[in-house]
């Protein structure tokens, strides 16, 4: 009897990539200076260079089919902080096994190499060629089929093995000292849409945004604003499981839907080296296989146990 395959799905997030130069004339905001002076005076001595650099090389001593970086890549979402991301971001393989949604960080203010939602968007002409995020958020071939979108702003779809991965891009600009996001009425319609196609295909739902999808999992000014509508569109349609940032807390939340048990998890910072407010630098490995009429998963997690730690295992769970 053939073993049905494993997939493994990598999560990383929140980035808030440790190299943050200062703003040129065109990029100055009050939103952004307010961002510089909180990097200096707080992120600075959180997120570090030699921590990212740690979980980076552990990430990839490891065996998995996909990467996900589910936002907060950068700081202040400046051209030279997106110039070193990518090149951080590219040590992981080809755009195609690496799938990336945006997060609050990374709305910060308009840049090309992130193409933002459409009233910010620049022109397409001033990204150089090979220099963007696009292709880390679009549609694969089958994905097209099911319903993804070529991205940024719809949920793109993409398939590894029988996983569907579901991308959101929940970023949006936002007032000084707010880091809520929000999904436009469109996205929900294309992420019902693509929930019962994928479900219709015998796939395994793998929803990623960057902000909490359920209600009272953060505090309103930092929260999914219409989370609401998505945890209600999630019960109904189902979802088998659901990755975000943002909070940099472990966390795992059980949602029970028409079509089953939907796992919610967030995952922590990849750079915090030293903090005693937030958990430290962490990621997780999910392993993925069909069994029987249904799917198991298990949970690994790889991180720092003290500040300045070495990266370690944190254990391995069953979501169930």
């Amino acid at each position: 009897m053939t073993t049905p395959p494993e997939t493994i799905l990598a999560h990383l997030t929140d980035i808030h990539f440790p190299q943050t130069p200062l703003p040129t004339l065109s990029e100055f905001s009050f939103k952004r200076f307010f961002g510089l002076l909180n990097w200096h005076l707080s992120r600075k001595s959180m997120h570090l260079t030699e921590t990212l650099a740690a979980i980076s090389k552990d990430v990839l001593s490891l065996p998995f089919h996909h990467l996900i970086v589910s936002g907060d890549l950068v700081n202040l979402s400046l051209r030279n902080e997106y110039e070193a991301a990518l090149k951080w971001i590219e040590q992981f393989g080809a755009s195609g096994d690496i799938s990336f949604v945006p997060g609050n960080h990374d709305y910060y203010g308009p840049n090309p190499l992130l193409y933002p939602k459409e009233a910010m968007r620049p022109s397409i002409n001033q990204a150089p060629v090979g220099m963007s995020l696009l292709p880390f958020m679009i549609s694969d071939e089958k994905g097209l089929k099911l319903g993804g979108a070529t991205g940024p702003d719809l949920p793109f779809v993409r398939v590894v093995n029988d996983v569907a991965l579901i991308g959101l891009n929940s970023g949006v600009p936002t007032p000084l000292f707010k880091a809520y996001g929000k999904l436009s009425e469109t996205s929900l319609d294309v992420l019902k849409h693509i929930l019962i196609t994928t479900q219709k295909a015998n796939l395994y739902r793998c929803v990623i945004l960057h902000h909490p999808p359920l209600p009272g999992i953060t505090t309103l000014s930092r929260g999914l604003q219409n989370d609401d509508l998505l945890q209600s569109l999630l019960q109904e349609t189902g979802a088998e499981l659901v990755l975000y940032g943002h909070n940099h807390k472990q966390h795992h939340e059980v949602l029970r839907t028409n079509t089953g048990t939907c796992h919610i998890v967030g995952t922590p910072s990849a750079s915090i080296g030293q903090n005693n407010r937030y958990e430290l630098a962490r990621f997780n490995l999910f392993s993925i296989r069909r069994s029987a009429h249904s799917w198991t998963t298990k949970m690994r997690g790889r991180g720092l146990c003290e500040n300045h730690g070495d990266v370690v295992d944190l254990g391995t769970s069953e979501l169930v």
